[in-house]
């Protein structure tokens, strides 16, 4: 009875060792393979619950990195909630004559009609010189070109020039002025422009000559040469020949009014002069911009980040869930972390406009009924999603859209502020618990391959003497059988 008790309670390892022995033909022998890897596995179970550790630590390093990504994607969609430039933000311009002028906004204007005219475009000053032969001219000097108000630039003219290579050395010594030919048919004309507009970018030239008198005669200064006009067309320097051009353009300042007011500007690009406005002229006359909000793009800003925010809750949610019907939980489940990610993020959600901006260290800008996102189409779900109402969005934004921007601004940066930290590769909480993850899988790396050498030794060990018993065995086995013949012979 408690023979066979004994027997019905050995383990399975314990069995797998037993089943090393086995009764063969010619005694008993010893399966050392089978006997070693059973002793072996049933030492095993330590080296088996590191390994389980291991792959748990690895998901779980899988797993922030998951959060990680989803909230760098929740970070970008916030960008687009405040901050000059930002999606939400955006303002449409329209001209009612483009071909006098058009308009671009940053977002910063103040929505409604302006009235443009247009009196004067700018003008960059331009020289064109008396014909040149393509074989009779080289050059050899220099060339002092000044801009405005500028130092002067020398430019110097090696001997035997041509003016494709006067033209060259213009250019390379970015002077402010750029060189160019210009062929008539039988002569080359060389053309001086300035490299930008208006009066303050008038330049003089002075040439000087080593040999000849070529360079002597691109002479320049608009305000000591009296442009007469002779016989042939030409307009000379008090009717002198050293200073002939054909034609000469004069720098000119744009000159414009806005809403009544009178100004100039060096360019036709005219920015600054009304707030987040930049203006692209194009020719005289009148034109009325109206700035207005693109509802368009803010749309699709907030239904971006709502987008965002609810990618964050899911995952958040599916890494730390437990489910009660299969009885699984999330590989974070029960981690603090993530959980306090879900209640910080939805408690954000629901504070006041004027709380933001205090934690902001400001006061709230906006005015009117907007206390939180919920008074400008976000809401929180009873699931700790979100869902926009965009009649609401674009009611607020009509109704009040200084107080809708303010509200949307305090909630991106208090939004902004908190991911950022979050994120922080060094001192965030997801780096950190990141960093703690690696460091106890190296542990249990290390541990892991320090059992496992003491298995593979262990296993050296037990190959060695299970093979010396089995050899021990077999000499027993031969004796037996000499012994019984010796026997069996003697009883005849």
């Amino acid at each position: 009875m408690s023979s066979t008790s004994s027997t019905s309670g050995l383990s399975t390892t314990g069995l797998n060792i037993l089943s090393g022995f086995n009764a063969g033909a010619s005694g008993l022998g010893i399966n050392v393979s089978s006997l070693v890897s059973g002793l072996v596995s049933a030492s095993s179970g330590p080296l088996n619950n590191l390994k389980t550790q291991l792959t748990t630590n690895q998901s779980q390093i899988s797993a922030y990195g998951s959060i990680q990504s989803s909230l760098a994607s929740l970070y970008s969609a916030t960008q687009n909630l405040y901050g000059t430039g930002s999606a939400i933000t955006a303002q449409n311009v329209s001209s009612t004559a483009s071909s006098v002028a058009t308009a671009t906004s940053d977002g910063t204007a103040v929505t409604g009609s302006h009235t443009i005219a247009v009196t004067q475009l700018a003008a960059t000053q331009s020289l064109t010189s008396a014909g040149f032969s393509t074989t009779d001219f080289t050059f050899n000097g220099s060339l002092s070109i000044t801009v405005g108000s500028g130092s002067a630039t020398n430019v110097t003219i090696a001997s035997g020039s041509s003016l494709a290579d006067v033209v060259k050395d213009i250019n390379n010594a970015n002077t402010g002025v750029t060189a160019s030919i210009v062929n008539d048919g039988t002569q080359n004309h060389l053309v001086l422009t300035s490299a930008n507009s208006g009066t303050a970018n008038a330049f003089t030239v002075t040439g000087t000559d080593t040999t000849g008198s070529n360079l002597a005669s691109l002479n320049w200064n608009a305000s000591s040469t009296a442009a007469n006009t002779n016989t042939s067309g030409t307009i000379t320097a008090n009717g002198s020949p050293n200073s002939s051009y054909l034609s000469y353009t004069t720098p000119l300042n744009a000159a414009l009014t806005i809403d009544g007011i009178a100004t100039t500007e060096p360019s036709n690009t005219v920015s600054g002069a009304l707030q987040g406005v930049t203006l692209s002229l194009v020719s005289t006359g009148t034109s009325t911009l109206s700035v207005s909000l693109n509802t368009s793009s803010i749309d699709s800003a907030i239904s971006s980040f709502v987008t965002a925010y609810n990618s964050t809750h899911s995952t958040l949610r599916g890494l730390t869930a437990y489910d009660t019907s299969t009885k699984t939980a999330g590989v974070l489940n029960g981690d603090v972390i993530p959980n306090s990610l879900q209640n910080q993020l939805s408690a954000m959600l629901s504070t006041t406009f004027s709380q933001m901006s205090t934690g902001l260290g400001s006061a709230y800008q906006g005015t009117g009924s907007f206390t939180s996102l919920a008074d400008l189409g976000v809401s929180l779900n009873s699931d700790g999603t979100l869902s926009l109402n965009t009649a609401t969005l674009n009611s607020a934004m009509a109704s009040n859209p200084t107080g809708a921007l303010a509200g949307f601004s305090d909630f991106g940066q208090t939004l902004n502020n908190f991911l950022d930290a979050q994120l922080n590769t060094t001192s965030g909480t997801i780096a950190t618990a990141t960093t703690t993850l690696k460091s106890q899988a190296k542990l249990i790396t290390d541990q892991e391959t320090a059992m496992q050498a003491h298995l593979d030794a262990l296993q050296a060990q037990y190959t060695a003497q299970f093979t010396a018993l089995e050899t021990v065995l077999s000499q027993m086995s031969s004796t037996s059988s000499y012994l019984n013949a010796q026997f069996a012979a003697m009883s005849r």
